[in-house]
């Protein structure tokens, strides 16, 4: 009996043996089986998000697009109301330098009629030569006296004109400081959305360089070295926008 079982026990070791490498084989299997699924899940997964990375990345440069089209609009504002208020100014020098010249002129005037004011008072000699002069002095003075009436009315407007000038010019500096305050303000979201961009992009390129490392060696170096480089100039360029 004792015998009977030492003959059994190679047998069985045998057999347990043939086992154990038949459930190694199976779980090899199925460790192969589930390596092969989880790298195909983590491809899918991967082009996925580049698929949305893809997409945000369109929605990105709509948006950029959009932004700079406004950037050209208000710094086209700001070339015309800089040009406008410099017209404004031109326009007011001419009118500060008309009015001096007419004040001069008005002064003039004043003087000539105190000359004729002298010039009567001594050629009172004379009735004949005094009536004379008092016709034509007359004549003289009601000219004066429509020139000042004139004149008067000539300086109300340029007055009137130049407080519009001053309260127009007033206006286009306002705009002015208001255009280059918008300005700044488009210019820094401009960076802003520019940095989403191209880190949106250096994302991308990131998920495709993880996809590159599935392929085949032959192709994948090169692949990854283009992307690498990318990487880098992306990253420059954001901190030089940060900057």
């Amino acid at each position: 009996m004792f015998l009977s079982r030492k003959v059994q026990d190679p047998i069985q070791l045998q057999q347990k043996l043939i086992h154990v490498q038949s459930e190694l084989k199976k779980q090899q299997k199925r460790l192969n089986n589930y390596k092969q699924t989880y790298k195909y899940q983590m491809i899918e997964q991967l082009k996925q998000e580049n698929a949305i990375l893809e997409s945000d990345n369109e929605e990105l440069e709509e948006h950029l697009y959009s932004l700079e089209e406004k950037l050209d609009k208000y710094k086209s504002h700001l070339d015309v109301a800089n040009i406008k208020v410099h017209m404004y100014q031109q326009a007011l020098e001419k009118m500060n330098h008309e009015y001096s010249q007419l004040k001069d002129d008005y002064q003039d005037l004043k003087n000539d009629y105190k000359k004729l004011q002298d010039h009567l008072f001594h050629a009172q000699s004379s009735k004949q030569q005094i009536k004379e002069e008092l016709v034509n002095k007359n004549k003289e003075v009601e000219r004066y006296v429509q020139y000042k009436v004139q004149y008067e009315h000539r300086v109300e407007q340029l007055e009137t004109q130049h407080n519009v000038l001053n309260k127009e010019n007033d206006h286009y500096q306002n705009m002015n400081v208001m255009l280059k305050n918008q300005n700044r303000r488009l210019e820094e979201n401009y960076k802003k959305f520019l940095i989403r961009y191209l880190v949106k992009q250096l994302l991308a390129i990131r998920g495709a360089k993880q996809i590159a490392t599935q392929r085949e060696p032959s192709s994948k170096e090169r692949l990854i070295f283009e992307l690498e480089k990318k990487l880098n100039d992306i990253s420059n360029e954001i901190q030089e926008l940060e900057n």
